[in-house]
């Protein structure tokens, strides 16, 4: 007797989170095979899938109501519409390496923050039609790889940010 077996992602996952809290049960999770799926924890079943075709080191879910994806690969972020998986945007020219980690702030869905290789943390507003010139609103220039970042504080205003030689830096 022959049993099959999804195994999901063929190559190493970078990233995986309950991204939405209007899914609770969904989480997503990305890797170096190119893709983003969603999985049912009730049923381990995969329900979704994206294909970006390159490397995904990071991912985030923003916009109104949740529906605006945007993975970071290479140095390019692309956005999604998760509701009918078309990529609805591409920024090119914020960074010149990899992407290390992208995140819609908590209680800021329009505002995206990005973090890469080459030192820079780039801030977005995502609101209307998403282009590198229009919605770039602040860059902080770290001068080293930046590794991961986060919100905090009493509505998530302020940012902290980690670089590859452990320094902590703080933004108000």
């Amino acid at each position: 007797m022959e049993v099959e077996e999804d195994r999901g992602h063929s190559s190493r996952i970078h990233h995986i989170s309950f991204s939405s809290p209007l899914n609770p049960q969904i989480l997503h999770s990305c890797s170096s095979d190119g893709t983003i799926r969603a999985w049912d924890t009730r049923t381990f079943m995969q329900v979704s899938l994206i294909n970006d075709g390159q490397v995904i080191f990071s991912f985030s879910f923003g916009g109104p109501g949740d529906n605006l994806l945007a993975d970071g690969n290479n140095s390019q972020i692309l956005f999604w519409d998760w509701r009918n998986k078309k990529q609805v945007a591409c920024l090119e020219e914020s960074h010149t390496h990899d992407i290390t980690q992208v995140q819609f702030a908590p209680d800021h869905q329009n505002k995206l923050v990005l973090a890469s290789e080459d030192g820079l943390v780039c801030i977005f507003d995502t609101s209307g039609d998403i282009n590198d010139d229009d919605h770039l609103k602040s860059v902080i220039n770290m001068e080293t790889l930046v590794n991961k970042f986060g919100f905090f504080g009493e509505v998530n205003q302020k940012l902290w940010c980690l670089t590859h030689i452990e320094t902590l830096n703080v933004w108000d």
